[in-house]
């Protein structure tokens, strides 16, 4: 249960003093942290593509209704609070990642977005985690046209993100 979980906006993390975590501070000092977020989707019908967009540091996994949607830095297989990442962030967990999953892994009503993510080494002074996700709708369903629709959220990407496969 997540019922007694810190709850807060995101960029989420910690990092040594003035060096630029704007965000809720997760306690440092630990191997995982884990995270996650309901959202509701009105008609999955209506989505033709579904895109993550994240910044983090470490590695991590992520999934939306316990279906892996994206893994970066982290070994194959089962994951444990223990599990370390393969490495850092080059950029530290400032530039956004994307991914784009089908939207098969959407229900209609409320949906779970799940991310964990590892540092690679033992008393990590920096951890950052920011995600967004983005749909897209069909003509029919949406007004006007088939415009990306937020439906997750923390704030926009300001350039466009860097594409990272799978």
């Amino acid at each position: 249960s997540d019922a007694y979980w810190a709850q807060g906006q995101a960029v989420l993390g910690f990092s040594p003093l003035g060096t630029g975590i704007d965000s809720m501070v997760v306690t440092a000092g630990l191997s995982a942290y884990y995270f996650r977020k309901t959202f509701e989707i009105p008609r999955t019908a209506c989505i033709l593509e579904v895109q993550l967009f994240i910044k983090h540091t470490g590695g991590i996994v992520c999934y939306v209704n316990g279906e892996q949607i994206y893994s970066n830095r982290m070994p194959p297989g089962y994951m444990k609070y223990v599990t370390k990442a393969l490495g850092d962030s080059p950029d530290d967990g400032r530039v956004w990642q994307q991914a784009t999953f089908p939207p098969h892994t959407l229900y209609d009503g409320s949906n779970l977005l799940a991310c964990e993510l590892h540092e690679s080494r033992d008393l990590t002074r920096t951890m950052r985690f920011d995600a967004m996700l983005v749909t897209t709708q069909t003509a029919a369903c949406a007004d006007g046209g088939p415009a990306p629709r937020p439906i997750l959220h923390h704030k926009p990407p300001p350039a466009p993100p860097t594409i990272v496969g799978p």
